[in-house]
């Protein structure tokens, strides 16, 4: 509100580095106010000059506004550089005019192609993601058959280890002896039998001999390879008892 009951207009220009930056508070027309630099234009508030990133810009222009009402600045001589007040007036009635202004502001400028810069980004992003999809398929195809390969692996080696660790006991020193002894024994008992049908006259005499000689040999045979491996059975036990 001026003096002479006319308006003035109150623009705050934000740098592009703003808050870091001081924004800049003009007024139009040019007026005289003690807040307002000697061409009446920009406002020398201490408030804009001790400008920081944490200040709040719209108190700022609130306490500007109160002040303007409080003591109402002059108009000051106008010169053919500025428009007039009622141009000023027309202009505001004009919201085509207006919104000319407001899109051709640098500010808002730079906001549309960041805008459209990010919206470029993000589609040839997507592309790629869509591009990339069908290789990362393929590989998870690829992985999915190694780990089922893997563990048909695992299955077959943890049988073929089930099956060493049979074998390896069934063939182990004591199990041999053991072994052995039953055979020496079943040979033993063979011979028996046939020096029971010799007697009752169920053999001959040369099949007896035949027969009975060789279930002797053999009894003889497994029993001293019983008596040898006890003794090997016993020597390793001596060289790994435990301390």
């Amino acid at each position: 509100m001026l003096a002479c009951n006319t308006f003035c207009f109150c623009c705050s220009l934000l740098p592009q580095q703003f808050p870091q930056d001081k924004p800049i508070i003009t007024v139009f027309p040019p007026i005289r106010h003690h807040l307002v630099d000697k061409q009446g234009t920009n406002v020398i508030s201490p408030l804009v000059y001790n400008f920081t990133m944490h200040s709040d810009l719209g108190k700022i222009v609130q306490n500007l506004l109160e002040e303007f009402w409080k003591n109402p600045p002059t108009l000051a001589p106008t010169s053919g550089s500025f428009p007039f007040v009622s141009q000023l007036t027309e202009m505001m009635e004009q919201e085509e005019v207006l919104f000319e202004q407001f899109m051709s502001l640098p500010q808002l400028k730079q906001i549309i192609e960041d805008k459209e810069d990010l919206v470029k980004n993000i589609e040839e992003l997507a592309k790629k993601n869509l591009q990339m999809e069908p290789i990362l398929e393929s590989k998870r195809q690829a992985l999915l058959e190694k780990y089922e390969l893997l563990t048909e692996m695992k299955t077959t080696f943890e049988k073929k280890m089930q099956r060493q660790h049979e074998l390896s006991e069934s063939c182990s020193l004591s199990a041999l002896q053991a072994r052995l002894k039953v055979a020496a024994h079943e040979a033993e008992e063979e011979s028996d039998n046939i020096a029971e049908n010799f007697l009752e006259g169920k053999t001959e005499i040369d099949d007896f001999l035949t027969l009975f000689m060789e279930k002797r040999t053999c009894c003889h045979s497994r029993r001293a390879k019983e008596e040898k491996l006890q003794q090997s059975i016993s020597l390793h036990s001596q060289y790994h008892a435990p301390l």
